[in-house]
C-alpha cells in the first residue's frame, strides 16, 4: 500500500509538471501572436506616416525660417531601430534668449492640424530646453528640441 501511494504521489507531481509546462507553452504562444499583431500594426502606421514626414519637414523648416532661426543652429538626424527600421526624425535647435517656444508650438499646431497631426511639448527648466513631438496616429514622427543658448543673437 505504501508503495502504491508513493507511485501515485510521483505520478501526481509529474502530471502537475506537465500541466504547468503546457500552460507555459500556451502563454508563450499567445504572447508571440500578440507581439506579431502589434508589430504588423506598427509597420502599417510607419508606412502611412512616411509621406507625411516630408510635409512635416517642410512645415518645420518654414517655421524655423519665420522665427529667424539660423540653419547653422539646427542639427538633424534619423532615429532607427537595430534592424535599421526608421522610427522618427529628431532635431536639436539652439535658440537665442528672445525665442518664444509657445509661439512656435502654436504655429506648428495650427499648420499640422490639417494633416490630422498634433504637437505635444514638454519643458525642462534645469536644462533650459523645450521638446516638441509631432504625433500622427499615436506615433511620434518627429521630435524637435529647442535648447537655449545665451550667446546667440
Amino acid at each position: 500500500m505504501a508503495e502504491a501511494s508513493k507511485l501515485s504521489a510521483a505520478l501526481r507531481v509529474r502530471v502537475v509538471i506537465v500541466l504547468m509546462l503546457a500552460v507555459g507553452g500556451l502563454v508563450l504562444f499567445m504572447a508571440n501572436r500578440v507581439t506579431e499583431t502589434i508589430e504588423k500594426r506598427t509597420v502599417m502606421q510607419e508606412r502611412r506616416a512616411r509621406p507625411l514626414l516630408q510635409e512635416v519637414n517642410e512645415i518645420v523648416d518654414t517655421l524655423l525660417d519665420r522665427h529667424r532661426i539660423n540653419p547653422r543652429w539646427v542639427t538633424s538626424w534619423n532615429v532607427s531601430t537595430r534592424d535599421r527600421r526608421f522610427i522618427r526624425q529628431e532635431r536639436r535647435v539652439y535658440v537665442p534668449p528672445g525665442f518664444v517656444s509657445l509661439d512656435f508650438n502654436h504655429d506648428l499646431s495650427q499648420l499640422l492640424a490639417q494633416h490630422d497631426t498634433r504637437v505635444v511639448a514638454s519643458e525642462r527648466t534645469k536644462e533650459e530646453s523645450v521638446s516638441m513631438h509631432v504625433i500622427h496616429d499615436g506615433m511620434i514622427i518627429e521630435s524637435i528640441t529647442f535648447v537655449l543658448k545665451r550667446d546667440l543673437k
